[in-house]
């Protein structure tokens, strides 16, 4: 009967902890606002290439190209607003996979992975694990907010993950499109 005790404290115990747990608030980042503006940038129907790998050279520091860069004008007079950001392309990785990461005026935009290995750059990634080299549709939404004014938002892209540069492209981004949702 002690043992049947003991067992059922220590379940309750573990029931406990879990729930505490489970209860711990989680870091979650918000913004809310009008957004009634919309600009759309693409590029032409072909894909383009990057000749970056993200981990290579092995320096800790995540490597890109620029894949597409537009403006924004923002308004809401004072106030912070959110700005919102749909991407969308025929991601092609040639290597181990394919990396994106989406900025505002030099800064990631929410909606990022927290990196790869370790290398702590934000990132979404789509991997290649058909060993076929196939195209396939992604598309991300990421957000920011951001004051009123003009801000540059950035589209960048490279190969993943190799020991080694590569020789000719490490991935391509096939007829890109960048929709951007502000005040």
């Amino acid at each position: 009967m002690q043992e049947r005790s003991a067992h059922v404290y220590r379940w309750a115990i573990l029931a406990a902890a879990v729930t505490t747990l489970a209860a711990a608030p989680v870091r979650a980042e918000e913004c809310e606002s009008a957004a009634p503006r919309v600009k759309a940038v693409s590029l032409d129907g072909t894909f383009h290439p990057t000749y970056s790998v993200f981990n290579y050279p092995a320096d800790g520091a995540g490597h890109f190209d620029t894949l597409m860069s537009t403006t924004v004008t923002v308004g809401g007079g004072r106030l912070p607003s959110c700005l919102i950001a749909n991407f969308s392309t025929q991601a092609y990785p040639l290597d181990n996979s394919i990396i994106f990461q989406v900025r505002v005026d030099g800064v990631p935009m929410e909606g990022h992975m927290n990196g790869s290995g370790d290398i702590a750059a934000p990132i979404v990634w789509d991997p290649e694990e058909t060993d076929r080299n196939n195209p396939r549709m992604v598309s991300y939404t990421f957000f920011k907010k951001v004051t009123p004014g003009t801000h540059t938002v950035d589209v960048l892209f490279a190969g993943c993950c190799s020991a080694a540069a590569p020789e000719g492209p490490a991935a391509y981004a096939g007829a890109p499109v960048l929709t951007l949702h502000h005040r």
